[in-house]
């Protein structure tokens, strides 16, 4: 979302450089265990959509927006790859309940 962080630009910006807002981000981010993957800049190189994940996420240029576009809000484009985790608790009783 739109975090209005004036010093974000990109992946690698440091949070612990900001204001106590960033500092609080940072600290849900490493909670969460989450990763920001916009490298998007608007028209005046910030990057003010974060898109936090825990899996990876591919962002990109929306190249067929809904809309009109704005320079400042630039459209994505948000892929999420996953793969389903089971645990070996489900899987067992998964089996058990085929096998009777």
């Amino acid at each position: 979302g739109d975090f209005n962080l004036p010093f974000v630009s990109g992946t690698n910006f440091d949070f612990s450089a900001g204001n106590r807002l960033s500092t609080s981000l940072l600290d849900f981010m490493r909670f969460y265990q989450l990763h920001s993957y916009n490298n998007i800049h608007n028209s005046n190189s910030r990057t003010l959509d974060l898109a936090l994940s825990n899996q990876p996420l591919e962002i990109s240029t929306a190249v067929d927006p809904l809309c009109n576009i704005d320079p400042h809000h630039p459209p994505l484009s948000i892929v999420l790859s996953y793969i389903p985790i089971h645990s070996s608790q489900s899987t067992a009783s998964a089996e058990e309940t085929a096998s009777d």
